[in-house]
């Protein structure tokens, strides 16, 4: 059969402004190599070793008359 693909550009000048916000959330991030670029790992004090790992995050709305500093401080410390 005759199969279609369509590209998907992943570079920014190829992107399109649209009315939408993408939020990505991480915990921790790994580097992509090492010291060199054949197919190296990352050296072993940035690797992230495979184990059970939490955490949270929340989500508040603000307007533009809340203080970020105060919410955070209310919310987040003892």
């Amino acid at each position: 059969g005759n199969i279609k693909t369509t590209k998907q550009q992943r570079h920014t000048i190829d992107m399109v402004e649209q009315d939408l916000i993408n939020l990505d959330l991480d915990l921790i991030q790994m580097g992509l190599g090492g010291e060199d670029s054949w197919w190296s790992q990352p050296l072993e004090k940035y690797q992230i070793k495979p184990t059970n790992y939490d955490y949270f995050f929340k989500l508040v709305p603000i307007s533009a008359k809340d203080d970020p500093i105060k919410l955070y401080r209310n919310d987040f410390l003892p």
